[in-house]
């Protein structure tokens, strides 16, 4: 729900509430004749009145303090050739190594984050670092038809994820047999990304093999 739907009942409903308390102490029909009711009455729609005062700005503050919580969105892509893109065919995969990169599409950089990779056996067992060359090998999954792989950016500065820009994590290699073999012609790479900003990010990568 966006701010100003939240900000359009408050005010229905404060002005419901004003409204019906002047008709009921002032227009009513039981409304006070004493000049001492008449002031007591005065005295509970100012307070009605800033009750409602208190609760708009609240809701202001809150709105504002939100929008202060500025949070890197992490998504991943096979290229940096400006269309992101999650979805490829390997006709268009000059070789069987296929890159993956990071893109953060949020409005604060990423200096610390972890991404786990659930890649598919139909690739080796590894995710190649593509900034210092080294392998992190996978955990296999209980079914055994995938594999788990995290990848740590450890406040490195080759790996923080500036707003709007690409940081290559690494490189993913095909079985050449594995890939002869598939029933499915739709590969899907599901990854996970965590970080200090609280809420876990998810998405998927899928890599389309040529029909037959």
């Amino acid at each position: 729900m966006r701010f100003w739907h939240v900000y359009a009942g408050a005010t229905v409903v404060a002005l419901l509430v004003i409204g019906a308390t002047i008709y009921w102490n002032f227009f009513g029909p039981y409304k006070a004749s004493e000049p001492s009711l008449q002031y007591a009455n005065a005295q509970l729609v100012f307070t009605a009145t800033a009750i409602m005062a208190v609760i708009f700005s609240l809701l202001y503050a809150t709105h504002q303090f939100r929008r202060s919580l500025a949070r890197p969105i992490i998504e991943l892509a096979f290229d940096k050739m400006g269309n992101k893109r999650t979805h490829i065919g390997l006709s268009q995969v000059e070789k069987l190594e296929i890159p993956i990169y990071a893109y953060n599409k949020g409005d604060r950089v990423a200096t610390t984050y972890q991404i786990e990779l659930k890649i598919p056996n139909v690739f080796e067992g590894y995710l190649v670092r593509e900034r210092e060359g080294d392998r992190l090998y996978g955990k296999p999954t209980d079914d055994h038809n995938a594999f788990i792989v995290s990848f740590y950016s450890y406040n490195k500065p080759e790996y923080i994820c500036f707003v709007n820009k690409y940081v290559p994590i690494g490189q993913v290699r095909l079985k050449v047999d594995d890939v002869a073999r598939l029933k499915s012609r739709v590969i899907e790479i599901i990854y996970k990304v965590f970080g200090d900003w609280g809420d876990l990010q998810e998405g998927s990568l899928k890599l389309e093999l040529p029909e037959r």
